[in-house]
């Protein structure tokens, strides 16, 4: 954030400034689940929804009758502008990334990203298959470098052992600077939504490896998908995958994350189906 607010900018002092994406009734998004059951009336539905974020975030259309601001250039503190989610925001799946890269890398890769979602898209369309039908999210953020972290004299930062973000001797051996996020979005129960991200989920993980990145979990979103028809299909279910973001993470990290979630939960209070799966050592 600038530290002084532009010209051009509006001033926000409480969060919750998209008013055309977090104010969703319930009887609205049951009519968008009925709607898109129908899997052509996604084309028409997503452009829809692209008319009314265009408008909400230009303060045009509907939103200048009802009196809301454009939220296009908003300025505050970070807790203002980037809360949005409430109960009235519509609820949907969402695969998530974070893929570690060099900063003069990312605009090949969001090419690269974009192609291939194009391409699945079309391909599924072809097929009268409509996987996905909300918005695909990128976004660009740096690493957390910890020598930029301000410590107490004799003390030193560290990045979170598992966290997508952390800046560690691979990434500065390969000289990744930056993640890019990667997000694709669906409304719950979609037909053929699995497959697809199974199928994309694999794309990402050929395409962003050895020095060309390294793919992390969101660790709040979905990934390890298997496809439709396979026992349990859905996310957090590929044993392979599962496999993959430990060896990404390295094995000495990786382990040395078991053996401390095991240290402080000696009674397995804290952990669950999928935990006691993904948290396993490597061999």
């Amino acid at each position: 954030m600038c530290p002084e607010k532009p010209s051009t900018s509006r001033e926000v002092t409480a969060p919750y400034n998209y008013p055309f994406s977090d104010n969703l009734p319930e009887e609205v998004t049951t009519l968008v689940k009925t709607l898109t059951s129908f899997g052509p009336a996604t084309i028409t539905f997503g452009q829809l929804m692209q008319n009314v974020t265009i408008d909400g975030l230009n303060g045009t259309g509907i939103f200048k009758v009802l009196d809301q601001p454009a939220a296009n250039d908003i300025w505050g503190l970070s807790k203002n502008t980037l809360l949005y989610v409430k109960d009235t925001t519509l609820r949907v799946t969402a695969n998530g990334y974070a893929v570690q890269l060099r900063q003069e890398d990312v605009q090949q890769a969001v090419h690269d990203f974009t192609a291939q979602y194009v391409k699945m898209v079309d391909s599924y369309a072809w097929k009268w298959e409509f996987p996905i039908n909300s918005p695909l999210e990128i976004r660009v953020t740096s690493l957390d470098d910890p020598a930029l972290v301000g410590m107490p004299k004799g003390s030193t930062a560290e990045s979170p052992t598992i966290s997508a973000l952390r800046y560690d001797d691979v990434a500065k051996k390969n000289k990744w600077d930056v993640a890019l996020w990667l997000d694709v979005l669906t409304l719950p129960g979609t037909s053929s939504s699995n497959t697809f991200y199974a199928e994309l989920e694999q794309w990402i993980l050929n395409r962003f490896s050895g020095d060309q990145g390294r793919v992390m979990p969101e660790w709040s979103k979905g990934w390890a998908y298997t496809r439709d028809g396979e026992p349990n299909a859905g996310a957090w279910t590929s044993a392979k995958v599962m496999n993959t973001i430990r060896q990404n993470f390295g094995d000495d990290d990786w382990n040395y994350e078991v053996a401390t979630l095991a240290k402080y939960d000696k009674s397995n209070l804290f952990t669950n189906a999928l935990l006691t799966t993904l948290f396993t050592p490597t061999s």
